[in-house]
């Protein structure tokens, strides 16, 4: 089985292969006005940080904004820009692998708190189930209605929990469209620096 922690990079290896993006997307952007006014903007899995603002941040002067139609985080420090990353948020029309229903998974709109912060977290509801040494089901644990062994949910480092179980976390599978179960996934190297930046309490606004 291909489990969906490899299609991200799959993905990433076709786009560029087809020329979907380029390989430049992968390098930082220096230029962060004409890159957001750019019509690649929301296609871009490039990173803008700016180092000096980055230096300055601390977990008393940063939130964080999040642009759904986008599938974009942004980092600020007082307000400004620091880093603006891509990001995979909740899907509208999410189809279980198991059973094929769509579900409505959408990331909630409105404006939150960071509840939890932990830096190894599994989660509770998605991961493997087994029977013995034998996986025998992969997906929302809720759903599966036989005896099992043991549950083993999925890896979310960086974890900063924003709403019930919705939260913030690093993630393989980045794609510049929703796809998530309501989470807001980013790329390892982004989700480490905005960890490092916020605290529980600090603001998030969804739009």
């Amino acid at each position: 089985m291909i489990y969906a922690a490899n299609l991200g990079k799959i993905f990433l290896t076709v786009a560029i292969a087809l020329g979907l993006i380029s390989c430049a997307d992968d390098k930082r952007v220096r230029n962060y006005p004409k890159f957001v006014e750019s019509e690649k903007y929301a296609e871009s899995y490039a990173v803008y940080e700016n180092e000096e603002l980055m230096e300055k941040a601390n977990k008393n002067n940063t939130s964080i904004e999040i642009n759904l139609k986008k599938q974009r985080l942004k980092l600020l420090v007082k307000g400004e820009v620091a880093l603006d990353s891509p990001t995979t948020t909740g899907s509208k029309k999410k189809k279980d692998i198991n059973d094929g229903e769509v579900r409505d998974k959408r990331t909630p709109r409105g404006t939150f708190r960071i509840l939890e912060k932990k830096e190894h977290k599994q989660s509770t509801i998605f991961g493997k189930i087994y029977k013995g040494e034998e996986e025998v089901y992969y997906g929302d644990r809720r759903k599966y209605k036989k005896k099992y062994d043991r549950f083993e949910g999925v890896e979310m480092p960086y974890w900063m929990r924003v709403k019930g179980p919705v939260g913030i976390h690093e993630s393989e599978v980045i794609v510049r469209n929703t796809g998530s179960n309501g989470c807001i996934r980013l790329p390892a190297e982004t989700a480490v620096k905005v960890y490092s930046k916020v605290k529980e309490g600090t603001k998030v606004k969804i739009k």
